[in-house]
């Protein structure tokens, strides 16, 4: 029995062999001490470490190592971000049995991959509170296949941004929501269209001009563009995100409120957006 510290380990355990099932979870167990956080001693002192862990069993299944990878990857973030390091099992976690999460997941990067066959979007309204009529509308990404049928962004969104697939599905969102955005504008020359944006775009260090490339291909006027950031984006830099806020500016994209939000919330500086 190995315990693990800092990593991410895809551990590959036939569900029969219930005994390394039990070992694994008592491993974790004992290196909790109040929420995986504990001391070691290193050089004759001591620092302050934690540790996560996450599990997935690739049993009776064809996929990817990538795959493989990318789900276990998935998994250890959950178990150090949302769940206090407890060991966190990848076969449930979108709400579908363990081999059937496993495939799902592997035959979308494969669409992924091969050019976002399968991949749609879907306008919700946005409604202004004021005069309560329709805005704008905000788009949704979902994935089906003859098989399975239509799938929500909530069942694959979350594993593969992590995935470097991911840059392919944030390109087509971006193409294909400001081609459908240049389309509803000729209905309302006052639309607003919302086009939701992660962290590891941001991060990429290539999303303003790829923004900027679709906005001239398109010929979306960025004023009528609204982007909101996800969750995630709360763990960039403050310095980091605020140079992003400033690119947007220079380009003619207004702030959305969840931009003003992340803004207020973490510049603890108050400095102005």
């Amino acid at each position: 029995m190995t315990i693990w510290e800092d990593t991410d380990i895809a551990l590959n355990i036939d569900p029969l062999q219930k005994q390394m099932l039990d070992d694994v979870f008592d491993a974790f167990t004992m290196l909790s001490n109040g929420g995986f956080v504990s001391l070691m001693h290193v050089d004759g002192g001591f620092t302050r470490y934690s540790a996560g862990g996450g599990m997935i069993s690739s049993v009776g299944t064809e996929v990817s190592a990538s795959t493989v990878y990318t789900c276990m990857n998935y998994a250890y973030e959950e178990s150090r971000r949302h769940k206090h390091g407890d060991l966190v099992d990848f076969n449930g976690s979108v709400n579908y049995d363990g081999t059937e999460a496993l495939e799902l997941i592997n035959t979308i990067r494969e669409s992924a991959a091969e050019g976002c066959r399968g991949f749609e979007l879907e306008y919700l309204p946005v409604i202004d509170a004021q005069t309560d009529r329709i805005k704008g509308a905000e788009a949704i990404i979902y994935w089906q296949d003859a098989r399975h049928g239509r799938v929500a962004s909530e069942a694959f969104m979350p594993i593969l941004e992590r995935d470097f697939i991911f840059e392919e599905l944030g390109d087509f969102m971006l193409e294909r929501g400001l081609s459908d955005g240049v389309r509803m504008l000729e209905c309302d020359p006052d639309f607003l269209l919302c086009l939701d944006v992660n962290r590891i775009q941001l991060e990429s260090g290539y999303f303003i001009d790829t923004l900027q490339h679709y906005l001239r291909a398109t010929g979306f006027p960025p004023p009528q563009l609204s982007l909101k950031f996800d969750n995630g984006c709360r763990f960039i830099g403050m310095e980091r995100l605020k140079s992003i806020i400033q690119a947007l500016h220079a380009r003619g994209i207004p702030d959305s409120l969840s931009l003003d939000a992340l803004i207020g919330k973490y510049d603890q500086g108050g400095a102005e957006s």
